[in-house]
């Protein structure tokens, strides 16, 4: 992906500016980002069939982070009605669908170790 890209996405300047001069800054962070999100999809298939507390405690706090992160359209979007952010309604949709997405992966993350919260105990 070229820097024109990561910057729709959201990314900030410094990973911007790391993917236009080709260093290593810019893919690090991506593939950390990539690494957590893949650790916590083998920690909910893990946790799945097992006793282990810790695995339950991690995945409550990425469900709190998730959630957190996706109330934040409350605050995001009053702010662009506003007119204190106006620019490109496009990058506004995305971040508003964005931030919908990761409150939706909060919620079901939370509902789910809600409902199987008996069954491990």
């Amino acid at each position: 992906m070229g820097p024109e890209a990561v910057k729709f996405l959201g990314a900030p300047q410094e990973v911007v500016q790391s993917i236009a001069d080709k260093t290593f800054y810019g893919p690090a962070i991506t593939l950390a980002i990539g690494g957590l999100l893949a650790g916590l999809g083998w920690l909910s298939w893990k946790a799945r069939k097992s006793s282990y507390k810790v695995l339950r405690v991690i995945l409550w706090l990425f469900a709190f982070i998730f959630t957190l992160r996706g109330l934040l359209i409350f605050l995001f979007v009053p702010a662009i009605m506003a007119g204190r952010n106006g620019g490109d309604p496009i990058l506004f949709w995305f971040h508003v669908g964005a931030s919908l997405f990761v409150l939706t992966i909060g919620t079901a993350l939370s509902l789910a170790l809600y409902k199987t919260r008996k069954a491990v105990s």
